[in-house]
């Protein structure tokens, strides 16, 4: 297999292990709006407010396969962020605290889920969530927004080919009425780069481990921190309602991940009859990552389809570590040592790059660099949460 891939002339042939991309809205004009339309929908948009509304339905046309999560909880000031970048018309990139944006289950598509059903009335062009999980995909995702149940752009679209289809697509998209489109699982900048609407009223909300994104890109990187005790204690209580002073004990123990609660919160309630909080308190300081409800026991539904797992959820990211490549190894090191600190305690940056043996030339302090950030704050983050303002690393889990 080759990392190579192809869809029409969307996506170009590239050499083996490499990809091309094309620009997908080159010669596609963008569809007309009539002023009335549009000044009517302007004046919605214009009406989004400085504080975060109830959620309501969507316009029509609006393609969101997920639904509204009654457990959501705390998250106001980054709910009040994005929708005054979605506002300005700013991109948005959702769920990196340098330090958190690796760490998955910290609720980047659940934030974003929030923020379409409490801000999407406001666009009268519809949202469109689309995965952007597999490249290969992505024309396929875009091309449904098109047909039947979404704009519904002509009588024959779902006869049409996959590339007049997107076209169609592209097209309502660059027009000036206001939309907001999603990008789930955004972690390329070409990907990003290729399938944004150059122009037209689109605003456009990614979630995404990357932190850091290149600054041509105009990317706004709204930080998405840990939940804050008393969220994470409110969020186990809205699954078990009776539990006491083990809630802030469990909210510890699982460093108040936002994936670890929801599936402990899951187990408490599913087996509400058979282990008392204090017993499952002392099986997670036994076990921790090895417990079942981490793995998913007791959960049947996950709000966002995401693994319902800690120990695969954070395995997406160190996965992608090679242990081969020149800014991996030490970033394998660096992650070794981190993992031997208690959790929720803070690292010196300096600190913990001098456990590292590099070469004392500018190159060796580059490259340690590059794999703190190969760790941490791009495309191969895993465990860890990097406060950019303190200069400290945080294991959120540790090695037992």
């Amino acid at each position: 297999m080759t990392d190579q891939f192809a869809s029409g002339s969307y996506i170009a042939q590239a050499m083996e292990g490499a990809t091309a991309t094309v620009n997908v809205y080159e010669n596609v004009r963008p569809a007309l709006v009539d002023k009335d339309t549009l000044a009517k929908a302007e004046e919605q948009l214009a009406a989004l407010p400085d504080y975060v509304p109830d959620p309501a339905p969507l316009p029509p046309g609006s393609r969101m396969p997920l639904k509204h999560n009654p457990l959501f909880v705390g998250r106001e000031s980054a709910l009040l962020a994005v929708g005054q970048a979605l506002k300005k018309g700013e991109t948005a990139a959702i769920g990196q605290v340098a330090a958190v944006t690796g760490l998955g289950g910290i609720g980047k598509t659940q934030l974003a889920c929030e923020c379409v059903h409490c801000y999407g009335q406001y666009f009268a062009g519809g949202v469109f969530w689309l995965s952007f999980a597999d490249p290969n995909a992505v024309p396929a995702e875009i091309a449904v927004c098109g047909g039947p149940g979404g704009l519904d752009l002509r009588p024959d679209f779902i006869n049409l080919p996959l590339e007049d289809q997107v076209r169609s697509v592209l097209s309502a998209w660059q027009s000036p009425l206001p939309r907001l489109l999603v990008f789930d699982n955004c972690e390329d900048e070409k990907l990003l780069d290729q399938w944004r609407p150059p122009s037209g009223g689109c605003r456009v909300l990614i979630t995404s481990r990357r932190a850091e994104w290149a600054p041509a890109l105009g990317v706004q990187s709204l930080p998405l921190e840990l939940l804050s005790r008393a969220e994470g204690i409110d969020l186990l209580r809205r699954h078990r309602a009776d539990l006491s002073d083990e809630a802030d004990a469990i909210a510890e123990e699982l460093g108040d991940l936002p994936l670890a609660l929801h599936l402990a919160g899951s187990f408490l309630y599913r087996y509400r009859h058979t282990i008392q909080p204090g017993e499952y308190l002392a099986q997670l300081r036994e076990k921790t990552l090895d417990h079942l409800s981490l793995k998913g026991r007791g959960t049947t539904f996950s709000p966002t389809t995401h693994e319902l797992h800690v120990g695969r959820t954070f395995a997406l990211s160190y996965d992608k570590l090679n242990a081969t490549d020149t800014i991996d190894e030490p970033a394998l090191a660096l992650l070794g040592r981190t993992a031997q600190f208690a959790p929720g305690e803070p690292i010196p940056h300096d600190l913990l790059l001098l456990t590292v043996e590099a070469p004392e030339d500018a190159e060796g302090q580059l490259l340690v660099e590059d794999a703190l950030s190969s760790l941490c704050l791009n495309e191969n983050p895993s465990f860890c949460h990097f406060d950019r303002r303190e200069k400290s690393l945080m294991p959120v889990f540790s090695v037992r």
